[in-house]
């Protein structure tokens, strides 16, 4: 694929790839434009044509970005883009990324060769978990049951109290449970990100990069992960996917 500069038009950058591996694939990108691209050194620039302004942060213009990345990985291996990157012509992109950044481009290429990403989110059930900790801790135990009973509006303090000692709990043992699951997890991958995690019941949100040969084993510890938890997380499990947590290339065109 190939694409002519425009003087009006700048383009926009989804991944890098090998020159030639997605010809087969009609993509469009964001906005429904076609993909073409951009050639230099035996790498390639997956482009679309864009006007050269700053691109919001909307679910359809991310959606758009990922899913050419996407579907660019389904030939070969690609090294993500940070979204929104645009340049104002082809020669820019020749100039200021595959030629003054080739050689850590394709080292970078060499390093993702084989591999692919796989994301986790793990999450407690939540009657589950606050049960193991009236359980596990005799002392919220017998503050609760020492509260039980009593009209909602007798012993403020001491349900503030017991609040917060639950509060700490959990955080405590949101901690070891997420340890733990790493630990079991970490040895069959090459990589590993802990990205932020959002609600009181999550308890891990990463990502692992894997050589492909070594999915199924990852498939089988996740899946034994799940049955010895026993109903006291869910395990969200995503791949593979483009290495998304481990690539993000930020070009600078000054």
């Amino acid at each position: 694929m190939s694409a002519s500069d425009s003087p009006e038009q700048g383009r926009y950058l989804y991944c890098i790839v090998r020159p030639g591996t997605t010809d087969d694939l009609d993509l469009r990108g964001i906005d429904d434009q076609p993909i073409s691209e951009v050639v230099e050194d035996g790498l390639g620039v997956l482009v679309s044509p864009s006007a050269v302004k700053r691109y919001r942060l909307s679910r359809q213009y991310i959606l758009g970005h990922e899913l050419v990345i996407e579907q660019a990985m389904t030939r070969g291996t690609v090294l993500p883009i940070k979204f929104g990157t645009v340049a104002e012509s082809e020669a820019a992109i020749r100039e200021k990324v595959l030629q003054a950044r080739g050689d850590d481009l394709h080292r970078l290429m060499i390093a993702m060769d084989g591999k692919v990403e796989l994301g986790l989110k793990v999450i407690w059930n939540q009657e589950r978990i606050y049960a193991d900790i009236v359980a596990r801790y005799a002392d919220i135990r017998r503050l609760r049951d020492q509260l039980a009973g009593r009209p909602p509006n007798e012993a403020h303090y001491q349900r503030v109290r017991l609040g917060k000692m639950v509060e700490e709990a959990l955080t405590d043992r949101r901690l070891e449970d997420a340890d733990a699951i790493m630990a079991r997890l970490e040895p069959f991958a090459t990589d590993t990100r802990r990205n932020d995690i959002y609600g009181e019941m999550m308890i891990l949100n990463a990502a692992f990069l894997v050589e492909t040969a070594r999915e199924p084993e990852f498939d089988v510890e996740i899946q034994a992960l799940d049955n010895d938890m026993n109903d006291l997380m869910k395990f969200l499990y995503v791949g593979p996917l483009p290495p998304f947590n481990f690539v993000d290339l930020v070009i600078s065109w000054s």
